[in-house]
């Protein structure tokens, strides 16, 4: 009877035990996955709220660890608290715990986990290989087979949150080809559709989505498939399309929590459509609902987006964009946001640049904008619209031109000039000068009427040394309103009184008509923009163009249509030599013509010192570069080869000397001075200090020994007829520049 009771005691408490050990276990799972559930909910980021949360169930599996070591639980919690580690992101001690279950536990059912998490803390921790080397396990070896549907996803979602697409869906489409049940297929495809759509890749993601409806899924999976198809249609600006889906999807939506998206997506659509105080309305409502939730920063976006592209009002986007709460938005809105705010500041700044500065400030600061729709917003077409806006500037500036040689013909036709050496520049008094011209049509009035007015009118010579004229030709007025964007300033000497009467005679239109040495400089002004332009600024946005439509727009064709325009006008241009780069898929830099050849000829210089060519043909490609490109930065490294070659091939310290001492003299902080301080210092041959130098100077002539002496033109570039045909000659106002393009072979004279 003893016995009975002793043992009904003894099993009593080994049950007690047991369920001690898993009621622990299983609290150590629940706070697990509260803080599993909380993490996702705050989109995937800790706080200490869920931290916590992993701290208490990892204390309690380490109570059973500790407490209980031969427990059948044991495994069960190394294998949670490897978890916990890696959801706090603390990878070492996860890999630590994952590492000691695959060494002492790989015999136990929940190894494929630990194995899956294993792969997993090896790719956070971007150790790439070891991680690829586990996935590999995984997908071949039978024993994973359980995980292996999960690797795949685990790892397609690594690939998406580092924006790697093409890695992504190369992993979901080996999933899709795994003979998958039905459920897992379905999310796979719907992954691969999303990962096309996150690509940019917007209609085989529509597709993508299609076939997936064509399966008859979920409803869940249905109503997304539909919203990201919604989107698309937005990507692809089909608005109406758009509305329709989005339309459908408010009235079908089954997730109270997916709405104020959906009606968000609905007032954007109807925005572009042209309905704004509709879609304001609509986001008004939809902030005043959800005060606080991440979807007031979004529609603070999206609203500063429409003003910034369908509306062009720059400061209430800057508004908008500055009501977006930053934390609410993923990376990619984030920096969005950023670019978009700075950008709609810049064009503030740019309107009021427009009205107030020069053309070169105007011109530089657009090239500026075109940077930040091509860099910064991913808008190639938009920056293309900029480059073409500074392309339209040179007829108009033309036209300035035009309008103010008129006027100095109009009211000062005798020949002058502006002398800057000679001429103070002192702005005489203006003219103001009163022309009354009768007319019969008040509404329009002929040039060669007002020539008449102007040939007729009596000057007479008054107290401020001005002529008053009378200008009822509004046409000649508006041409001196027009000359008001050449310069602020020169407006300001403008007085024009446009009104009309109802009777047959125009009133007095007064103008002041700016100073003929005034005339004079502004004149010179514009022919000097318009020059830049000429010469500069067109072959620059040209560039550009090339450069946007090859690297940014892929289309290689209108890339060579626009190069063609460049090469044709700009032949001899550091951009048409970058750009000719370019279109061969070549590495480029932006270098003056100059500097272009200079660098040919010390490349030749070193391709025939290299394969052992005879060292004439070196020497005479650098003394091109000596004689003709002395300002370029390849000078100094022609300095130096030239000396290099006389000394260690040719023994001759006594030619290497001059070019020494300039390279010493001339480019004293030059990174090539250290280059030969080990036989140089500046003043002596360290290396030859037994060597005699023979050199002696006969009225301040150097003469060099016969042993050492090299005649001039052994050294000389080709004869004159070589150098004839192998030049370059670009025609430009008032100069002709001559560039010498590097053969490949020089026959040097004997």
């Amino acid at each position: 009877m003893k016995t009975r009771t002793f043992l009904l005691i003894f099993s009593a408490l080994f049950l007690l035990a047991g369920c001690v050990y898993y009621n622990i276990f299983y609290n150590a799972r629940k706070y697990y996955a509260e803080g599993l559930n909380a993490k996702e909910k705050n989109n995937g980021k800790l706080s200490p709220n869920i931290q916590t949360k992993f701290e208490t169930s990892i204390g309690k599996c380490a109570y059973i660890i500790q407490e209980y070591p031969t427990n059948k639980w044991v495994d069960d919690a190394i294998l949670l608290m490897g978890q916990c580690f890696y959801e706090q992101e603390n990878y070492i001690k996860a890999l630590r715990k994952f590492q000691e279950y695959e060494k002492y536990y790989n015999k136990y059912e929940l190894y494929p986990i630990a194995k899956l998490y294993l792969a997993k803390t090896y790719l956070e921790m971007k150790e790439y290989d070891e991680a690829m080397k586990q996935f590999s396990a995984i997908f071949t070896n039978p024993r994973f087979q359980e995980v292996r549907t999960e690797a795949y996803f685990d790892l397609s979602d690594y690939y998406i949150e580092r924006d790697k697409y093409n890695d992504a869906k190369k992993t979901i489409l080996e999933l899709l080809n795994t003979g998958l049940k039905k459920k897992p297929h379905l999310k796979a495809m719907f992954l691969y559709a999303e990962i096309e759509f996150k690509n940019g890749e917007y209609r085989n993601a529509e597709l993508a989505f299609r076939n997936l409806l064509a399966q008859k899924p979920t409803k869940r999976y249905r109503l997304d498939a539909l919203l990201y198809i919604g989107k698309i249609f937005i990507e692809t600006e089909k608005y109406k399309e758009a509305l329709l889906v989005f339309e459908t999807l408010n009235d079908t939506e089954i997730d109270y929590d997916k709405l104020p998206e959906i009606r968000m997506y609905i007032a954007i659509c109807e925005a572009h459509l042209g309905n704004t105080e509709k879609a304001f309305d609509l986001f008004d409502k939809i902030i005043k609902d959800n005060k606080g939730k991440k979807i007031v920063s979004e529609i603070n976006y999206y609203w500063g987006n429409i003003y910034f592209d369908v509306l062009q009002d720059y400061e209430q986007a800057v508004e908008k964009f500055n009501a977006v709460t930053v934390k609410h938005l993923d990376e990619k809105m984030v920096k969005q946001t950023k670019n978009k705010l700075k950008i709609a500041q810049e064009l503030i700044s740019y309107q009021t640049i427009q009205s107030t500065s020069q053309i070169s400030q105007i011109v530089e600061f657009q090239f500026q904008l075109a940077e930040y729709y091509n860099f910064d917003l991913n808008q190639p077409d938009s920056a293309l619209a900029m480059y073409d806006n500074i392309i339209k500037r040179l007829p108009l500036l033309r036209q300035d031109l035009d309008s103010l040689t008129n006027i100095m013909m109009l009211y000062y036709p005798e020949p002058d000039s502006i002398d800057i050496e000679n001429d103070s520049l002192f702005i005489l008094d203006s003219l103001e000068l009163d022309i009354p011209v009768q007319v019969e049509d008040s509404a329009s009035v002929t040039e060669d009427s007002i020539s008449a007015a102007i040939d007729t009118v009596a000057i007479t010579q008054i107290e401020d040394d001005s002529i008053s004229i009378v200008i009822p030709d509004l046409s000649l007025a508006d041409s001196l309103r027009g000359l008001s964007i050449i310069d602020t300033i020169f407006a300001d000497s403008i007085l024009i009184d446009s009104t009309m009467t109802d009777s047959t005679v125009s009133e007095p239109e007064k103008v002041l008509v700016p100073a003929k040495q005034q005339l004079l400089v502004k004149i010179e002004n514009l022919h000097n923009t318009i020059r830049e332009f000429e010469k500069e600024i067109i072959a620059k946005v040209l560039f550009m163009k090339v450069w946007t439509y090859q690297e940014k727009l892929r289309d290689t064709d209108k890339a060579s249509e626009i190069f063609l325009l460049l090469e044709t006008d700009y032949p001899a241009s550091k951009y048409t030599i970058a750009g000719r780069k370019l279109i061969n898929n070549e590495p480029f830099e932006l270098v003056d013509p100059e500097e272009h050849y200079a660098q040919q000829y010390l490349h030749k210089a070193l391709d025939f010192y290299f394969d052992l060519v005879t060292l004439e043909q070196s020497h005479s490609y650098l003394d091109t570069i000596l004689s003709v490109y002395d300002s370029t930065e390849v000078y100094p490294q022609a300095l130096y080869l030239k000396s290099y070659l006389f000394v260690k091939e040719s023994k001759d310290t006594t030619s290497a000397r001059p070019y020494l001492e300039e390279l010493f003299t001339d480019y004293p902080q030059h990174e090539l001075k250290t280059e030969v301080s080990d036989y140089f210092d500046g003043t002596h041959f360290l290396s030859f200090e037994t060597e005699e130098d023979t050199t002696v100077i006969i009225d301040s002539t150097i003469v060099v020994p016969d042993s050492t002496f090299i005649q001039d033109s052994l050294f000389a570039i080709q004869d004159t007829t070589s150098i004839i045909d192998s030049i370059q000659i670009t025609t430009e106002e008032d100069s002709i520049v001559i560039f010498h393009e590097p053969e490949d072979s020089l026959d040097v004279p004997k």
